[in-house]
């Protein structure tokens, strides 16, 4: 028996799910209420009734929803509050946090231990320059407020 899509009016086999022409999906009619194949698409005449295409049987046992295997494990994405550990702790909990979170965030693992390093750095740049401005063996001859005593 030949049917006709709904979509643009092709005619279509009664056990194709979706149009050749189209590809817009074909409903079922009210007599096949066992939907169909999962492995071929072919039209059912019940629920659990192996395909008379492909032999493919379809089980009662439906797998629960799977998350994405990049949040799969302990449940989803980290909380934001792991940018507190390098925020107050440095390195070590930059590396605290890249430890602890890297399986499930990698992306967010590598920035926790990259502002952990960064926010340690930059205080001892910070001192490093005022040390060096402040010592007497001064090589360039700068000072504190130099420049605004040359203006």
């Amino acid at each position: 028996m030949v049917n006709t899509c709904h979509h643009c009016g092709s005619k279509v086999l009664e056990n194709t799910q979706f149009c050749t022409s189209c590809g817009f999906q074909i409903k079922l009619s009210s007599s096949s209420g066992g939907g169909f194949c999962g492995s071929c698409g072919t039209a059912l005449a019940s629920k659990y009734s192996p395909c008379p295409k492909c032999g493919h049987v379809k089980t009662k046992f439906t797998p629960p929803h799977q998350h994405s295997p990049q949040y799969s494990n302990q449940g989803g994405r980290p909380s934001a509050a792991w940018w507190l550990l390098p925020i107050f702790f440095g390195w070590a909990g930059g590396l605290i946090s890249w430890v602890c979170i890297r399986e499930r965030d990698p992306r967010m693992a590598k920035n926790n231990l990259i502002l952990g390093i960064v926010l340690s750095v930059i205080p001892l740049i910070i001192i490093l320059i005022a040390v060096y401005l402040g010592s007497p063996s001064n090589p360039l001859g700068l000072e504190w407020g130099a420049m605004d005593a040359q203006r």
